[in-house]
């Protein structure tokens, strides 16, 4: 077979030729048989450039099990070349990763071969996870549909690598949670800033009102004095707080100054002090 040149153009043409054979069987002559197939290398020349061209893995496999076609999506996803893949068991190069508990393969090679009847498999889209020929895995959306051609049953396995895919929903994921954490941290610094203003009036009433007994009480009740320092002691650090609250509401841009570092920890601690106390720790 091959292309020959006619008068309208080139055909493929399918030639067979039979000796022709008198009665005492000497050949006295040749039949030959001649089929146009140009149209079906035509269509196997499209089918060809639709499969060489396609993004997804493109397996046909036969009755038996075997790879009569490998596509080279397929030969860079799965990590293996055509020539080596045709001919080879289906279920040796799509190593689905549904592992038993003992470490074997729970699909081997003779469960993609169909020498009769439609097999479950066929027109189920499922997800799973295909080992490479390197032994690596990945996640897989796998089809498998069935074509029927006079002499035989032809199954095509399309195979869909979904690495890309999870990468960006667990990338989807983590920044739906960010902003969600972002939403929290607004909604709890406006509510800190409304309880911090809210305890500003009433603290600088108690400091006043310590300061002004404190004054009070020099010349009346000398004994006093320790009670309203500590009061307004108290007040005060509670004020400082306030103020450390209603920084953190703010979320002010950071400042690069000089500070000092006594004050730093002071203020830390008295944010911790409660908690500090409770679990009997001393600083």
């Amino acid at each position: 077979e091959g292309w020959l040149g006619y008068l309208e153009g080139e055909r493929y043409v399918h030639r067979t030729y039979y000796p022709f054979r008198d009665a005492g069987g000497a050949v006295v002559g040749v039949v030959g048989y001649s089929r146009d197939m140009t149209e079906l290398k035509a269509g196997e020349a499209q089918y060809a450039a639709i499969t060489a061209a396609a993004l997804d893995c493109i397996i046909v496999f036969d009755e038996s099990g075997r790879v009569v076609e490998f596509n080279p999506s397929a030969e860079r996803t799965l990590g293996l070349g055509r020539d080596a893949a045709i001919g080879r068991p289906v279920g040796s190069l799509i190593a689905l990763a549904a592992l038993q508990a003992d470490g074997e393969q729970a699909d081997g090679e003779q469960g993609w071969a169909a020498p009769t009847g439609t097999p479950a498999w066929v027109g189920s889209r499922i997800e799973t996870a295909v080992m490479r020929a390197d032994g690596t895995r990945f996640p897989a959306e796998l089809a498998v549909g069935e074509v029927r051609l006079p002499s035989r049953r032809l199954f095509t396995a399309y195979l869909r690598d979904l690495s890309a895919v999870r990468v960006a929903e667990a990338e989807i994921l983590r920044q739906r949670e960010v902003l969600h954490e972002n939403e929290k941290m607004a909604a709890f610094g406006s509510l800190l800033a409304g309880v911090a203003h809210e305890l500003n009036n009433p603290l600088s009433i108690v400091i006043g009102n310590a300061m002004m007994l404190g004054e009070e009480a020099r010349d009346v009740a000398p004994a006093l004095i320790g009670r309203t320092d500590r009061i307004q002691a108290a007040a005060e650090r509670c004020g400082r707080i306030v103020r450390s609250f209603l920084a953190l509401a703010r979320q002010n841009r950071s400042q690069v100054k000089p500070m000092s570092v006594a004050m730093a920890v002071q203020t830390a601690l008295e944010l911790l002090a409660y908690g500090l106390r409770g679990s009997g720790v001393a600083v």
